[in-house]
């Protein structure tokens, strides 16, 4: 496979609407919630507003089970943003905690460096065959580049994923 990345460099307008995303979710879920990141590491936030901003159709969704629906098919979206220090290559993991409830039809998933500079959108799948090819790697997993030393998870390859051009049209 071919690796097809849509790159984004976030304008201000972008991070300031991811902030305002983190803040309304603050809100909804509790301040104490340790899964929402603190404003300058709103990577997640990042990568909703890029999908958004340039894939066609979508919108926010008004359920907290997804992030995103495309409102002409009516298919609803997960954005998985996970952070790098290099532009993402084909044998990169895509990857969820194992014991996520996803509700959606669809997890896009996208790489941001640290500092919210780049975005890369990489691809997507169905939850369903994400389900079916996705390999749990546990706690202290020793990764080809690093150690999954947080927590279990589920993981498939970027190559696994659908060119992110099929949802652009």
């Amino acid at each position: 496979m071919n690796l097809n990345l849509l790159k984004i460099n976030p304008s201000k307008e972008d991070i300031i609407e991811a902030n305002k995303r983190c803040d309304t979710n603050r809100k909804v879920f509790g301040t104490n919630n340790t899964k929402l990141p603190d404003k300058p590491r709103n990577h997640g936030f990042m990568g909703e507003v890029a999908c958004k901003r340039y894939l066609r159709g979508m919108e926010y969704a008004q359920e907290n089970e997804y992030d995103l629906i495309h409102q002409s098919k009516g298919t609803t979206y997960d954005c998985k943003t996970h952070t790098l220090k290099q532009t993402p290559v084909e044998d990169d993991a895509c990857n969820i905690p194992s014991n996520s409830n996803i509700y959606c039809d669809y997890l896009i998933f996208s790489y941001s460096f640290k500092n919210l500079s780049t975005i890369w959108i990489t691809g997507f799948i169905s939850t369903l065959d994400f389900y079916q090819k996705a390999v749990e790697r546990k706690k202290g997993y020793e990764g080809k580049y690093y150690t999954y030393d947080r927590y279990d998870r589920l993981e498939i390859m970027v190559t696994d994923l659908e060119d992110i051009n099929h949802l652009m049209n």
